[in-house]
């Protein structure tokens, strides 16, 4: 997905090997030490032909190969970490990195008693959003949609992979729902079963691209994942969510993002592995998240973006003053 995304936008897409750390016992953690270490040579090589003035990673274990090459050519490096909790590979960046990103204020104070260096290098920007989110238009997303005004309408995403559970979700409410809502549901690639009769109200994607804005145009209320990305998205667009933070085969990163975010924004967090979808009352849920005030978060991740790019020309600066 990311390739097809990049290539689209005009830029050129360098895939590279990569190894990933599973937290249990795997023979393919062993192979994905070689993977990594490949990664690396492809990465210096791209740097190499590339020659670029500063190296910019933005957390996954994808970047890792990245990072430490970057630091093998003398590059200045800049990480962002999008979670409240760092992840293993910011972990392992953020020794070659000058500047660590991050876009909670709760991530530098936990890190102030147990890593003081770590949490010096540490800068809150925010998380990147972008701006043409609030620029939607309301009758195109009723036309992509097949909807009509009347009825509000509730957006539910399970991240870029979807969820299942929060497919099964919805599946099982959908008649409930929709005696009250219309239901925009992104299921994710290769979820979207031919085995349920939708009724009408109900449109399915495996993905939304350029007409996310305009979806959420329309949209009253979101139901997804806990992911920073998309709170990040909920708060720049002031919407009330039902969160329901990845917790199975996740380091709990989900799980802390939701309850950072539950302090400033209306929200509902339900627990994955708590609730029986077959005897949880969504609708009430729903109904109840909907009754609360909403606040306009104006300035909420505008200026993220500046931030960084601001940080990275400083770091470029002082980096070539320091070389010549």
């Amino acid at each position: 997905m990311e390739a097809d995304l990049v290539t689209e936008a005009g830029y050129d897409f360098k895939g590279i090997s990569c190894g990933k750390l599973r937290r249990y016992f795997s023979w393919e953690n062993f192979l994905d030490i070689f993977r990594t270490l490949w990664g690396i040579l492809q990465s210096i090589g791209i740097i190499w032909k590339f020659k670029p003035e500063i190296v910019f990673c933005k957390g996954g274990y994808v970047s890792t190969p990245v990072a430490i090459a970057a630091w093998l050519c003398r590059k200045p490096l800049i990480i962002h970490e999008s979670d409240l909790e760092m992840g293993l590979a910011n972990r392992i960046a953020s020794k070659f990195a000058k500047y660590v990103c991050v876009s909670f204020p709760e991530t530098i104070e936990n890190w102030k008693k147990s890593k003081p260096a770590l949490a010096a290098k540490m800068f809150l920007s925010g998380s990147p959003v972008r701006a043409e989110l609030r620029q939607g238009i309301a009758e195109k997303g009723w036309d992509f949609t097949g909807f009509k005004p009347g009825k509000k309408v509730i957006l539910i995403m399970g991240g870029s992979q979807g969820a299942q559970f929060i497919n099964e979700l919805i599946w099982f409410n959908e008649s409930k729902l929709l005696e009250k809502y219309q239901l925009v549901h992104v299921c994710g690639k290769g979820k979207i079963t031919s085995d349920i009769k939708h009724q009408d109200g109900y449109f399915s994607c495996e993905y939304i691209g350029e007409e996310l804005k305009d979806v959420y145009a329309i949209t009253d209320l979101i139901i997804g994942r806990a992911g920073a990305n998309s709170l990040a998205e909920i708060a720049y667009l002031s919407k009330p969510a039902i969160l329901i933070p990845l917790v199975v085969g996740s380091r709990g990163d989900q799980v802390s993002n939701a309850e950072s975010f539950a302090k400033n924004h209306p929200v509902i967090i339900l627990n994955e592995k708590e609730i029986d979808y077959h005897q949880l009352d969504l609708l009430a849920r729903i109904e109840q998240l909907l009754k609360l005030p909403i606040k306009s978060n104006d300035s909420a991740n505008d200026d993220a973006s500046a931030k960084i790019v601001e940080l990275i020309l400083k770091t470029t600066q002082s980096y070539g003053q320091t070389k010549a």
